[in-house]
């Protein structure tokens, strides 16, 4: 929570300020709020936060080379093949940031803590924000073919098409009751399937779904009518849906899900190591008004994002029945 140490000290203008503000602490504040919010911090790979910390900061990325194997005969020539330069650049490029003043009456007159309460509400909005740009961005990054649609004439089959193709194809029905309708549990094995074709390990694979996905599979015509997604635990963060795993899928539940248009949604699904992010509240810092009685406190949040397993990732167009 904000603090004020009660002390008084003199800001860069020369004015006299009282309750002096911590800066540090009010930084962590606003730090803890966003990490236990998000959902992208749960599916995405943030090994590098302790390297990168200011907009514009970069740090290459080495990733896993391939290496041809060919056959071998009894005294054969053998030529070496050099490792490719086999990397991504992973540069905080994106910032979202805050700003809000609280007015001397409000702190002296009031029973509420103003500061913590827009703090709160910033860190919150900060959240939203960045789960919407970076899941946006995994569905424009996934493998080409890796992207799941219906086609007019498929009768309920769900079919792979590129990125440019599924503009042009109907989207995927997700419901019961036979014809074009699929049912969400199949969607999401075909969403396994693309990944299995594609040798991405089962450990750490998870979809990201929408409220009314989710619904869908709750409903008393779904094969989970009996599954308690929770347990009873209530322990559940960072929108994770369930304590256990379906289809091979920890499942994360968002309205944050990106939109392939007004009525259709699209449902990510992938492994931990697809995408690289990192994330960092880079400045937090109180000012006082130079025009009204008031503590202005601002912050920037810098983040940035890559992917690095394109294959890794799979994309389906949803409408629903």
């Amino acid at each position: 929570m904000a603090k004020f140490n009660g002390a008084s000290t003199t800001n860069f203008g020369g004015n006299v300020v009282n309750n002096a503000f911590s800066p540090t602490i009010f930084s962590q504040r606003v730090l803890n709020f966003f990490r236990t919010a998000s959902v992208v911090e749960g599916i995405t790979n943030n090994d590098y936060y302790g390297e990168l910390g200011s907009y514009g900061d970069t740090v290459k990325v080495i990733l896993e080379p391939t290496i041809t194997v060919s056959a071998y005969t009894r005294g054969a020539t053998v030529t070496s093949t050099a490792l490719p330069a086999n990397e991504m650049t992973l540069e905080i490029s994106q910032a979202n940031r805050f700003q809000f003043q609280v007015d001397d009456i409000e702190v002296k007159l009031s029973h509420v803590n103003w500061e913590a309460m827009a703090t709160s509400s910033a860190t919150y909005t900060l959240k939203n924000e960045y789960d919407k740009e970076v899941l946006t961005y995994m569905t424009t990054v996934a493998k080409s073919g890796n992207y799941l649609g219906d086609a007019a004439t498929a009768n309920g089959v769900i079919d792979t098409f590129t990125t440019a193709a599924l503009a042009g194809a109907a989207p995927v029905l997700a419901g019961f009751g036979g014809g074009v309708a699929v049912d969400p549990l199949n969607i999401l094995s075909r969403l396994a399937l693309v990944l299995d074709e594609n040798e991405v390990p089962e450990e750490g694979r998870y979809v990201v779904v929408t409220p009314r996905f989710m619904e869908l599979l709750a409903r008393t015509d779904s094969k989970l009518l009996s599954t308690d997604y929770n347990q009873g635990e209530g322990g559940l963060k960072n929108g994770l849906a369930m304590s256990g795993k379906l289809r091979g899928f920890s499942i994360y539940k968002t309205n944050n899900c990106p939109k392939f248009s007004a009525s259709v949604d699209f449902i990510i699904a992938g492994h931990m190591s697809a995408v690289a992010t990192v994330s960092s509240i880079d400045k937090v810092e109180k000012i006082r008004s130079e025009t009204t009685f008031a503590d202005i406190i601002r912050g920037l949040h810098v983040y940035g994002r890559g992917v690095v397993r394109a294959e890794a990732l799979a994309v389906a167009a949803v409408r629903y029945s």
